[in-house]
C-alpha cells in the first residue's frame, strides 16, 4: 500500500479503538469481544500488520485503493473490483474488502500475476490480474 494508504488505514483503526474506549467507559457490562466493533478493529489491525508500503514510483502492484482487472479463467469471466479496507465497502459497488480472500489474495500482486484465492469452503480460484489503477 502507499504511504497514504497507510495512514488512512492508521486513522480508521485510531477512530474505531476511540469509538470501543468510548463504548467501554459508558458501558458497565461491556459487551462481548466478538462484537462487530472489535471484530473490525482486528481485521484492519491485520491488515496493518502484513501491509508493505511501496513507494509512489514503484511498478504498479494491487493495494488498499487500487482497482484490479482480473481474468477468472474458471468462468471465462473479466472483473474489475476495487480494493477497500473494511468497512469501506460502499452498497452497490463491486469492492473487496482486504480482509476478504479475494482482497487478501490480490494484495501485492502486480500486472500479469496469478492471485491464488483459497475460499473458505475449500475450493480455490486463480485470477489472472490484467490491469491496476489508483481509484480516483
Amino acid at each position: 500500500m502507499t504511504a497514504a494508504s497507510r495512514a488512512e488505514l492508521e486513522a480508521m483503526l485510531a477512530g474505531l479503538q476511540a469509538d470501543r474506549d468510548a463504548r467501554d467507559r459508558h458501558d458497565e457490562t461491556r459487551p462481548d469481544p466478538g462484537t462487530d466493533l472489535q471484530s473490525r478493529i482486528v481485521l484492519v489491525e491485520q491488515a496493518l500488520a502484513q501491509a508493505q508500503v511501496v513507494a509512489d514510483d514503484a511498478p504498479p502492484r494491487a493495494v488498499v485503493g487500487t482497482t484490479v482487472e482480473v481474468h477468472d479463467g474458471r468462468k471465462s469471466c473479466h472483473y474489475t473490483l476495487t480494493v477497500l479496507a473494511p468497512p469501506d465497502d460502499p452498497p452497490g459497488s463491486i469492492a473487496v474488502s482486504v480482509t476478504s480472500p479475494v482482497g487478501w489474495a490480490l494484495i501485492g500482486s502486480e500486472v500479469g500475476d496469478t492471485a491464488v484465492v483459497a475460499l473458505p469452503d475449500g475450493r480455490r480460484r486463480e485470477l489472472r490480474v490484467t490491469r491496476i489503477q489508483p481509484t480516483p
